[in-house]
């Protein structure tokens, strides 16, 4: 009768709920306070029953109050709570709302700014206050884990008596499964309907193996849960619906109908004496007893009605909250971490279709293969049941969260876990079966340090003597009040598409009282923004208002170049710091206070793939400085014509990086060696200068040559070559294959015909 383990096997159980308490009290702590989908919500829900404000009116504030949408949900979860934290004082809650306006939500691929709060000195150990009230609610949430995943072991060693490895295996894959320790180390309703879908597995697990004769009382025990799990979450319905099915087959095959129809009227009578008077709140409030379209209304709904198309987009997500993704859906783990997790969905899953081949190729099963089918076959149906809820809620607005598979853990991991272990392994079970759960407990032990700390760090900050030599600019004042000493681009090189880190080092001379966005520009030639990045310093984890006189803040900005950028070309990262949402921006000047931009470095862009060059025509000459030239293109100038332009493609080559910048010229001559039409530039029209070149890497440099009206026809001569900007010095030019008239290079006559 008993789940438990028998004598000696307590062990491996004890020792598995030991390591989640201690793995999830590192998440919570590592975590900083209302950084959890949803957490500022589901805790101002709790603040308010623990000050005796009564259950929440969802929509009759305005503006909305800090539950938002989730002042329709249930409210067990939240009354739990409010009994443990309403000795605490929480009446500075509402001063940690110190929000971050460039938060960056439910965008994982986007860089940066992953804090939905600031976060002060209020929330250090000791803990006191609000922080003390939220870190007691997320214990709540703990504890709750740690009863489902004892729950798990107990369904599986109920379905599957004996089964103690796979039993230990199951619940170790859904103890150490990151996400599930970082929601249950958070405020969250989400613990207590996993636990009481968990608890509701069990009473129908041993309904199953037991039968009703054999488990007096059942129906009060699932009167109980299905109660409960209706005042803990809106999908505490569908744990009505699947316990419902599941019981009625079960008692059919065991006891008739007439037994079927009196024990579960029973409990569904207990469950609704329980829970009913909630739902008949919410029709009375909103006409509407799920209060579901009132959370609608604050959350929002699907812009356009979605196809199957639209669904499995969104289900694209799923597989990966499911597994790992903190903060606000915005902390993912390296993607190779998620291959490997499809690889061991994918192999779980052909394990036990390889089963079932097995299955219909001997016919009729043993009764003990039998009874474990039959147990996959419970799980299988409630993963459906809660995959088919899910896809009604993403078709009604977005959120499709692999939290929301929570109630299901038992199931899915069982699933994964039989599907696994039927595998067939040379040597010992065990360790086949430890491998996935192991993998997990990794993952889990190294996300707080690796993932989400590195994530609500402070930028260093730093004594001005202190800011690397390597990086120091000559000052750049903001105003009265900042100055920027130094600048950093890393890495100094990127093709499109990349993402590069700018830092500019910022020196506070008086306090700030209002909060300034930091913004750093891309430059191009033309002074042109290419790509840029806007955020409170520290990428939001570090306003001004905090920063203290004397230091210096090492602001770095991951910024990404836009794929369509047009590479090769040499970018300049300006820095400067403006008062959003008006716009206000702090003036850069120098000390004597001329306006100037603080440029703290450049970025040079190169394709991703460069094309060869391919000139029309070929020229071979070597220039000073490690410059070849290639050939030309010429385009409308044969036959030429007075008072049209000329376009012509230089196609060079450095065979190692110039050392200075240098100007191109090309020049069209008449018979007297007289200019008649010249153009000067940086190659790339300034995009590109020489000292930027990869070595080996073509560039192709276009110049346009207006031909004067008054030019006579004839015959002229084109010319190009180099030279040094300050002196006019042009490079020598040695090894050409064509005439070279002082160091520029002949490329070919040009005729000019009567128009």
């Amino acid at each position: 009768m008993s789940a438990l383990p028998a004598p000696g096997r307590w062990r491996g159980l004890f020792a598995l709920l030991i390591i989640f308490a201690v793995s999830g009290a590192i998440f919570s702590v590592v975590n900083p306070i209302f950084e959890a989908p949803d957490e500022i919500q589901h805790f101002f829900y709790v603040k308010q029953l623990a000050d005796g404000g009564g259950l929440p009116h969802q929509g009759l504030a305005d503006p909305p109050l800090p539950w938002d949408q989730e002042g329709s949900q249930p409210p067990l979860y939240y009354g739990l709570a409010a009994l443990l934290v309403s000795p605490v004082d929480t009446s500075d809650a509402l001063s940690l709302l110190w929000e971050n306006p460039h938060a960056n939500i439910g965008n994982p691929l986007r860089p940066g700014n992953k804090n939905r709060i600031v976060h002060t000195e209020q929330e250090a150990w000791p803990y006191h206050d609000t922080t003390l009230a939220v870190h007691i609610a997320r214990w709540l949430s703990l504890a709750l884990g740690l009863i489902t995943v004892a729950l798990t072991y107990a369904i599986v060693q109920t379905l599957m008596p004996g089964a103690h490895l796979l039993g230990l295996a199951v619940a170790a894959t859904v103890a150490f499964t990151p996400q599930f320790l970082f929601i249950h180390s958070s405020v969250t309703n989400d613990a207590l309907i996993t636990t009481l879908a968990a608890f509701t597995a069990w009473i129908i697990a041993r309904l199953y193996r037991d039968g009703p004769d054999a488990f007096p009382g059942w129906p009060l025990l699932l009167g109980l849960a299905l109660g409960l799990s209706a005042l803990a979450k809106l999908s505490g319905l569908l744990v009505w619906l699947w316990a419902g099915a599941a019981c009625l087959v079960l008692l059919l095959r065991r006891a008739g109908w007439r037994r079927a129809a009196r024990d579960l009227a029973l409990a569904f009578a207990i469950a609704l004496a329980i829970s009913g008077w909630w739902y008949l709140r919410n029709w009375q409030l909103y006409g509407d007893p799920t209060g579901l379209n009132a959370m609608l209304e604050q959350v929002g709904r699907q812009a356009q009605p979605l196809g199957w198309r639209g669904v499995v987009s969104q289900f694209q997500g799923l597989r990966i909250s499911y597994w790992a993704l903190f903060g606000w859906f915005n902390l993912p783990l390296p993607d190779p971490v998620y291959r490997l997790l499809d690889l061991f969905v994918l192999v779980a899953l052909a394990g036990l279709g390889l089963a079932i081949l097995q299955r219909i190729a001997r016919g009729r099963p043993a009764e003990r293969s039998a009874g474990d089918w039959g147990a996959l076959l419970l799980a299988a149906s409630w993963i459906a049941l809660l995959l088919f809820g899910l896809i009604g809620w993403v078709t009604t607005t977005p959120g499709a969260q692999g939290r929301l598979l929570f109630p299901g853990a038992w199931a899915i991991a069982l699933i994964l876990m039989a599907g696994w272990s039927r595998w067939p392994v040379v040597g010992r079970r065990g360790v086949w079966l430890a491998l996935p759960p192991i993998f997990l407990a990794l993952l889990a032990a190294l996300s707080p340090w690796l993932v989400i700390r590195p994530a609500f760090q402070r930028p260093p900050i730093m004594l001005p003597a202190e800011v690397p030599p390597e990086v120091r600019l000559e000052p750049v004042y903001h105003g009265a009040p900042v100055r920027s000493v130094g600048g950093l681009i890393s890495p100094d090189t990127a093709h499109p598409g990349d993402t590069v880190r700018a830092t500019n080092y910022w020196e506070l001379l008086e306090p700030l009282s209002q909060d300034y966005t930091a913004f750093v520009h891309m430059l191009d030639q033309d002074n042109r923004s290419v790509a840029e990045s806007n955020s409170w310093p520290g990428q939001g984890s570090y306003p001004t208002r905090l920063w203290q006189p004397g230091t210096v803040v090492a602001d770095t900005h991951p910024v990404q170049v836009p794929q369509d950028v047009d590479a090769p070309a040499l970018l300049r990262a300006d820095f400067g710091l403006f008062l959003a949402p008006q716009g206000e921006e702090l003036r850069s000047q120098t000390a004597e206070g001329t306006p100037v931009e603080n440029i703290i470095g450049t970025l040079r862009i190169l394709p991703a793939h460069p094309a060869p060059a391919r000139p029309q025509a070929t020229r071979h000459a070597e220039f000073a400085d490690h410059i070849r030239l290639l050939g030309y293109d010429l385009l409308g100038v044969y036959p030429a014509q007075a008072g049209r332009p000329a376009t012509i493609t230089l196609h060079w080559q450095a065979d190692a990086r110039p050392a200075e910048d240098y100007t191109v010229f090309v020049h069209l001559r008449d018979a007297a060696g007289a200019n008649i039409a010249q153009s000067d530039s940086i190659p790339r029209a300034g995009a590109w200068p020489t000292s930027a070149w990869e070595p080996a890497q073509p560039v192709p440099d276009r110049h346009t040559l207006t031909i004067p009206q008054d030019a006579p026809p004839g015959v002229y001569s084109l010319w190009a070559g180099m030279y040094h900007q300050p002196d006019e010095t042009r490079l020598a030019v040695r090894g050409a294959d064509t005439p070279v008239l002082d160091d520029a290079i002949f490329l070919q006559d040009v005729v000019i015909a009567r128009d």
